[in-house]
């Protein structure tokens, strides 16, 4: 099933991205998303500011497939860390809807797996799919979450797609860097030019100690 669902294509890491992102919209239809059948309309137009005063990520004019990560895309991901590693708890930051759950449980379902949304709407969302396709909420806990405001959860991975600003990315990152210190491994997917440049410029104990894997749009990084 989980070949049918989610297969490994197109088969090149470096595929297409216009076809991910078609597969990807398909694929949300067919697994019962909503994301693109109303629940973005509900979002606040309006810029939600969190306790810091510094704006959340927003999403308004820009396309939906755009801004999440296309099933093919984690299923690379996470051959990726099966290659390196046993399965173990991922958190996702800024997690959208949550297509990674759904993926770990149809392609390796030994994860337990984490998602922390800030935008209620979508958090919403992300519950009622997991419900409707029956992946157990004692396994993949979805939270309605400001990171920024929040304690680094533990983790085995965490994914970080831009989540959020600059400062918040780095604060996070700082964390995970704590968390190195105190002798925890830390392995960080980095998804987009923000979250890699930050990385890769700032953080040398998480970008140069254990050579990362590069991808052509993210990257694993090991302390």
């Amino acid at each position: 099933m989980s070949q049918e669902l989610f297969p490994f294509w197109p088969t090149r890491p470096d595929c297409d991205y216009e076809e991910e992102k078609a597969h990807a919209e398909h694929l949300d239809r067919v697994l019962g998303l909503r994301a693109a059948e109303g629940v973005e309309d509900f979002v606040s137009t309006e810029v939600q500011v969190a306790t810091s005063g510094a704006p959340t990520q927003q999403w308004r004019g820009l396309a939906l497939q755009s801004l999440l990560t296309p099933y093919t895309e984690l299923r690379r991901i996470l051959a990726d860390l099966d290659a390196r590693l046993s399965p173990g708890h991922l958190v996702e930051m800024g997690a959208g809807y949550s297509r990674f759950a759904h993926v770990l449980h149809a392609c390796s379902p030994k994860w337990t797996y984490c998602g922390y949304e800030v935008v209620p709407e979508r958090h919403a969302e992300a519950v009622r799919w997991r419900a409707a396709r029956g992946l157990p909420s004692s396994r993949y806990d979805l939270q309605c979450v400001d990171l920024r405001s929040h304690p680094l959860p533990a983790a085995d991975v965490y994914f970080m797609y831009d989540y959020s600003d600059r400062t918040s990315i780095e604060t996070t990152i700082s964390q995970m860097q704590d968390r190195a210190r105190r002798g925890h491994r830390v392995i960080v997917v980095g998804r987009g030019g923000l979250t890699r440049n930050i990385i890769e410029k700032s953080h040398p104990w998480l970008a140069a100690v254990v050579e990362p894997l590069h991808r052509a749009r993210y990257s694993i990084y090991q302390s």
